[in-house]
């Protein structure tokens, strides 16, 4: 194994753990690295484990994700991403530990917990968003629209940036959240500052109340999951070692 490059309290992370994460496109940051190793290592300490079987299973759905049925194209796969069967399954047993402390750390009641409490963000709405540079030049299209001195489509042509999303109140700029998601259809509200510092207007199309299927379950188990590894690493300060 290489030598530690950073740590926090009993983890710690190598070259090969970045190198890794890199060949297999993964995001890599130092936290990131450190809360996968603090994950693979509670998993450990938790009695967790991995079968042969589930790894064998676990690659090769991997395999047939890439289209790669046969030994030879498997060969060159790996050979092309500089990786050898020993790392990939490395990188397969850890997700699979991962998932595993993710399921047991994190059960049904308290997903439950979490969404009947926050049942209002989790709230959808299709929405047109409209984004201009400026908030004067976003606000003064907004009073055309609203006046008649415009359309939402004239708009649209003089504006930077126009897409169709669909946004949880949760993510959704506090000072138009409670406009946005009270709106009738077809009303125009914002503007509001944007994450790439435009200034957006939004003209609502539909909103649904928040439904726990099974996509938002698993949304509200890895942020919660994600949430308890943060507040473990924060225990320790990260160590730059390298």
């Amino acid at each position: 194994m290489s030598d530690a490059i950073a740590s926090s309290g009993s983890v710690s992370v190598t070259f090969d753990d970045l190198l890794l994460r890199l060949k297999l496109g993964g995001e890599v940051s130092v936290e990131t690295l450190l809360m996968h190793r603090l994950a693979v290592s509670r998993a450990v300490a938790e009695g967790l484990t991995v079968t042969d079987e589930e790894i064998a299973a676990e690659t090769s759905d991997l395999y047939a994700q890439l289209d790669l049925f046969e030994e030879a194209q498997v060969a060159a796969w790996l050979a092309r991403m500089h990786l050898t069967d020993a790392e990939l399954e490395r990188d397969v047993r850890d997700r699979l530990l991962i998932a595993a402390l993710r399921l047991h750390l994190v059960p049904d009641e308290l997903v439950d917990e979490r969404f009947h409490a926050s049942f209002h963000d989790y709230g959808t709405a299709a929405v047109e968003v409209l984004a201009c540079a400026s908030h004067g030049a976003a606000a003064e299209l907004a009073i055309q629209v609203r006046e008649g001195e415009t359309t939402w489509g004239g708009a649209a042509l003089r504006a930077a940036d126009v897409t169709g999303q669909i946004l949880q109140r949760r993510h959704v700029p506090e000072e138009v959240a409670s406009a946005l998601f009270a709106a009738r259809p077809g009303t125009i509200v914002g503007p509001a500052e944007n994450e790439e510092g435009q200034y957006a207007l939004y003209r609502i199309l539909f909103r649904r109340d928040a439904v726990l299927d099974d996509e938002l379950r698993d949304t509200i188990r890895q942020e919660l999951f994600h949430d308890a590894l943060r507040q473990e690493l924060a225990k320790g300060p990260v160590t730059y070692l390298r």
